[in-house]
């Protein structure tokens, strides 16, 4: 999960672990391909839109999966523009889960996704 918010990213990493998911979480783009690389298996990766440093959460996106096309994603984001975004970007707009959610949205964008 990369989620540059503190606070947010504990909260995240508390449901996804409460959700029995094995979970490792970082604050931008360039500390998860640095992961990414340490990393054996990976099923999914949960980010936001919008991250500081040299990667978007799309652009992320784009490299990981170039590396490892296996990986599922889903982004997170609480802007309005996101929406936008993502109805007019490559990814698909079920692909984005809205901030602020609760364990029960997250579990279910999840496993959606794992089973597409």
């Amino acid at each position: 999960m990369v989620e540059d918010e503190p606070v947010v990213r504990r909260y995240v990493v508390t449901l996804l672990e409460g959700l029995k998911y094995t979970v490792r979480a970082v604050s931008n783009g360039e500390a998860a391909l640095e992961a990414l690389g340490r990393m054996e298996h990976i099923d999914l990766l949960l980010f936001g839109v919008v991250l500081p440093g040299h990667f978007s959460g799309p652009r992320l996106a784009q490299e990981i999966v170039r590396r490892r096309p296996e990986i599922r994603v889903v982004f997170m984001s609480g802007y309005a523009e996101d929406v936008r975004w993502a109805e007019g970007s490559s990814w698909p707009i079920d692909a984005l889960l809205h901030k602020p959610f609760r364990k029960a949205s997250l579990a279910r964008k999840i496993r959606a996704t794992l089973d597409a």
